[in-house]
């Protein structure tokens, strides 16, 4: 599903993953205020300096510490899995798709990639890269198109788009009869539900037609002589402490904020999930780190997109597995000598983690 894979490798900074180059720093403060580069080139350079020293400052400003990729944790994982479960349970995988949308859910959908490569559950859960799609279309309520007020797209960034749901959305033979579930961390779920139409738009045009023939085929879909085209539901992840009283309302009036997930932790713990994820932790560890806009100037194509372009999600996802295989419970979940409906303990501790916002 990705574009060509580059033969070349890139040169990993000296300073490590998140690390701030001690070159950079001292280049900085070398510099004095209104001096002129010394060669051609420089400026820019030391601009980006500036950006990575000022990233570091705001880290340590907040945290105390500066930002480095540390290994997946104990309490990240059990955070983790306890939002795995939760969506296995309300959407079971023998009858729903799951698709990641963007890089905001990346240790959600890492896990189930995982586990689903290990389980013999009948469990499919794939990513696709989409940033900032706050567009509407004809198919939305009045309540939605209030709402999601970004403008529908042309007839060239419609069929671009498309492409786009080719290369990521499963093939009627690979869904097998399956729902998609669209999985996403949001604030306020503009994005989310409007993806969610215009993914509803696409699968009807590419089961059943346009125009008259699609009119046709809609009714032989309706009565069941034909299969119907794939439901799509939307399924909201969020951080209690985003939702305030602005976009809480934006949530209700989209009819998502009973569909919620919450996900464990604060923004104020650097250690937990909800930290995380609501920052920049597993951004860069995304499948698809680069973000895909479909209404950029510079017109992005399906094809240039790279897939795990410095080996960072595949290694989340073994990291993962690590924790996998000591987990007895999980072990039996894989094997099928246990059901996710069984599961009555981690369902407990999934209520619980989901609950410490409330208590």
């Amino acid at each position: 599903m990705s574009g060509p894979r580059s033969t070349k490798r890139r040169v990993p900074d000296r300073a490590g993953p998140g690390r701030v180059p001690t070159r950079a720093i001292a280049d900085v403060r070398a510099t004095p205020s209104g001096s002129s580069p010394a060669t051609p080139g420089t400026e820019a350079a030391l601009n980006a300096s500036r950006r990575v020293v000022t990233q570091a400052a705001r880290y340590v400003s907040r945290f105390g510490v500066v930002a480095q990729r540390a290994p997946l944790s104990g309490e990240e994982y059990e955070q983790v899995k306890a939002i795995a479960l939760q969506i296995m349970r309300r959407y079971p995988p023998g009858r729903y798709h799951y698709l990641g949308l963007g890089k905001s859910p990346t240790p959600v959908m890492a896990f189930l990639q995982e586990f689903a490569s290990r389980a013999s559950l009948d469990l499919d859960a794939s990513s696709m890269p989409l940033s900032k799609f706050g567009h509407r279309t004809g198919s939305m309520t009045g309540a939605e198109r209030r709402v999601v007020d970004g403008p529908e797209l042309d007839a060239e960034q419609r069929e671009r788009l498309w492409e786009h749901f080719d290369a990521f959305v499963p093939s009627p033979g690979s869904l097998e009869g399956k729902d998609i579930v669209l999985i996403d961390l949001v604030q306020t779920g503009k994005s989310l539900v409007a993806t969610q139409r215009h993914l509803e738009e696409y699968l009807n045009e590419r089961y059943l037609g346009t125009g008259a023939t699609g009119l046709f085929f809609s009714a032989l879909a309706a009565t069941g002589c034909l299969p119907s085209p794939p439901r799509v539901e939307a399924l909201p992840l969020a951080i209690q402490e985003q939702q305030v009283e602005g976009t809480r309302k934006v949530m209700d009036s989209l009819g998502l904020s009973d569909r919620a997930l919450m996900i464990p932790g604060s923004l104020d713990d650097p250690g937990s999930l909800a930290a995380g994820m609501g920052g920049e932790k597993y951004k860069p560890r995304a499948e698809y780190p680069a973000d895909f806009k479909i209404s950029a100037p510079e017109r992005p194509r399906t094809g240039d997109i790279r897939r795990d372009p410095e080996g960072e999600y595949d290694a989340l996802r073994r990291e993962f597995a690590a924790f996998m295989q000591r987990d007895a419970p999980i072990v039996e979940l894989m094997r099928g000598d246990r059901s996710v409906e069984r599961l009555q303990d981690r369902v407990s501790d999934t209520e619980q983690l989901l609950s410490r916002h409330d208590e």
